[in-house]
């Protein structure tokens, strides 16, 4: 059976960012910039299980001509409206490794959390600088979410 599912190119940090949490296995490590590893969300899990497809670590999955191993399987998190995807609904692999699947992979949009050292208007104008020096030509935009909610 073929599943239309979103992947998504990620690293370490973003189980933090998101505070996302694993029903079994191990999210992406610093380690595993070059593997072929996959950390699959809760829902795409569930999809699978209902059409008889039993997943768990270890297990492989053909994403274009590539096997990827499962090492990891998040529990449910629920969608954050201020969140272009859900990691729910996708499969996550490592960010250096996207170009296996997409021959030309972009990059729509960066998580970030700041460390709080500054106040959070501060922290946007930094990280806006610095992704404007690592991609050229690009128009960036910075969002804060508390500011989002606050109005």
């Amino acid at each position: 059976k073929t599943l239309n599912i979103t992947v998504l190119g990620s690293n370490a940090g973003l189980a933090d960012t998101l505070d996302l949490q694993l029903e079994q296995g191990r999210f992406l490590s610093r380690h595993d910039a070059q593997n072929t590893y996959a950390v699959v969300g809760a829902n795409v899990a569930t999809e699978w299980r209902n059409a008889g497809v039993q997943i768990a670590t270890g297990d492989r999955i053909q994403l274009g001509g590539y096997l990827f191993e499962i090492i990891g399987i998040l529990k449910k998190k629920g969608q954050n409206t201020l969140l272009p995807v859900s990691a729910d609904d996708s499969i996550l692999l490592p960010i250096e490794g996207m170009h296996r699947i997409i021959p030309h992979p972009q990059i729509s949009a960066v998580l970030a959390r700041y460390p709080g050292h500054y106040e959070p208007e501060q922290n946007a104008r930094r990280f806006r600088l610095w992704l404007t020096t690592q991609f050229p030509g690009f128009d960036v935009n910075v969002q804060i979410p508390q500011l989002l909610l606050d109005g």
